[in-house]
């Protein structure tokens, strides 16, 4: 499975390999001695196929951006210097 997880972060990290036609994804695919039916699964880019093949478990996350109220506490990565500059902060809650 390491060969597996190294090719499709490979893939995602190279463009052209990432939106390769098939028969040079086919190529990479064999040359890295993907498991044929996880290499199947990824020829049709089936996102569930190939979970299911490599085992692993969908994780759905809802992201909610809300615009702080008054009273919020802000925090900063750096403390902004230029007071003239206005920044809008939004909080993030997950909710898995």
């Amino acid at each position: 499975m390491s060969n597996t997880i190294a090719l499709l972060e490979t893939m995602g990290q190279d463009a052209t390999l990432a939106h390769a036609d098939p028969a040079t994804l086919a190529a990479a695919l064999a040359s890295a001695g993907i498991d044929p039916a996880v290499h199947a699964a990824i020829l049709v880019a089936d996102r569930a196929r190939i979970e299911a093949v490599l085992g692993a478990q969908t994780i759905n996350c809802c992201v909610l951006f809300t615009e702080n109220r008054e009273g919020d506490e802000v925090q900063e990565d750096e403390p902004s210097t230029d007071k003239e500059v206005i920044t809008q902060h939004h909080s993030m809650h997950c909710i898995a």
